[in-house]
């Protein structure tokens, strides 16, 4: 929850495609870079939230099993 992707068309013809960080008054929307976007409410157009996620499925890497859990091995032994 919180990680759909959107998609807004705003009344000038603009698109922003990004995370919805509030929908208000104010419209918010953070795209792939970090950068946000704010804009009142009376300036879009229109709003979709799209039905699939922007991160890779993990069968997009072809990793095999070894290199899957040498990842594992690897992130569980760094202290984050």
């Amino acid at each position: 929850f919180g990680y759909e992707p959107w998609i807004i068309s705003t009344k000038d013809g603009g698109i922003v495609y990004g995370l919805m960080l509030s929908d208000g008054p104010v419209v918010t929307i953070m795209d792939m870079y970090g950068r946000r976007y704010m804009m009142e409410q009376e300036f879009v157009e229109r709003k979709k939230r799209l039905s699939f996620s922007p991160m890779p499925a993990p069968q997009d890497f072809a990793l095999s099993e070894q290199e899957v859990a040498d990842i594992s091995a690897y992130l569980l032994q760094v202290n984050l």
